[in-house]
Order: structure tokens, then C-alpha cells, then sequence
């Protein structure tokens, strides 16, 4: 996982999208083996519990 700020560049899309974290939090690639195009993530955020 990698933390990132919110409004944080944490990927580009293959037509050069930028995609940004909405709010501070985690970016979580669920598949490592993910090839270009395949790409997915999960954006996540700290509760406290």
C-alpha cells in the first residue's frame, strides 16, 4: 500500500488520464501481476476503530 495526499497524482490512465486521491489515504494495487491496461486499484482511508 502507499499513502497519498488528497489531490495527489497516484496514477495515468493509458490515454493519459491522471487519477487523484480524493481525500488523504491509501492506494491498493489488489493484484501485483496486473499488466498495462489491466491495472486496478482500490483507494482506502484510516479508521479509527
Amino acid at each position: 500500500m502507499d499513502s497519498v495526499l488528497a489531490g495527489e497524482t497516484f496514477a495515468t490512465g493509458g490515454d493519459s488520464e491522471k487519477l487523484t486521491a480524493p481525500q488523504h489515504g491509501f492506494v491498493d494495487p489488489p493484484n501485483k501481476n496486473a499488466t498495462i491496461n489491466a491495472e486496478w486499484f482500490f483507494f482506502g482511508v484510516r479508521e479509527d476503530f
